[in-house]
This record gives structure tokens, sequence and C-alpha cells, in this order.
């Protein structure tokens, strides 16, 4: 399985825009889960993580690390990495 968590905070401004492309996203992968963790209120996962910066997203599958983008990024470049990693359904 596949998924992919970002790693926010209620304060984090460039969070915003990025769970928005995610969402944006989501439709063409159907088959990867997508999450979001407040690191705020689970403090232990983005310690076991390594998360240093906000907003950070994971995807992994079977629960290992196979990507990591640390910062605000664009769509495009999560989109990207998604195809690297399992064929978008048109």
């Amino acid at each position: 399985m596949i998924s992919v968590v970002q790693f926010t905070a209620p304060w984090c401004g460039p969070c915003k825009p990025v769970a928005r492309a995610l969402a944006e996203l989501a439709p063409s992968f159907p088959e990867v889960a997508f999450a979001e963790i407040d690191v705020d209120a689970d403090v232990e996962a983005g310690v076991r993580h390594d998360v240093l910066v906000l907003p950070t997203v994971l995807v992994l599958r079977d629960g290992e690390v196979i990507a990591r983008l640390d910062g605000a990024r664009g769509r495009d470049d999560y989109e990207r990495t998604l195809r690297e990693v399992v064929p978008a359904v048109e």
C-alpha cells in the first residue's frame, strides 16, 4: 500500500497550499491513501520521521519511506513524485 502523509501544523502558512495541491491530486491516485499529521498534536510522529521543516511530505510504501519532500513545493513536484511510484488513473 502506498500512502502520502503531509506533516503540518495549524500555524504553518505554507502547509495550506500544499494540502490543496495534494487534495487536487488525490482523485488521480485512488489507490493511494492521503493523510495529514499535525505535529503539534502528534509530536512523536514528527520526531519518529525526523520532520524538521514544515510542510514535509512523505510517500510511504508498506510503511517504508520511498520519497521525502521537505518544505513547500509546487503541485508539479508532488505529481511527478507520485507518478514515479504509482501510475495515475486517467
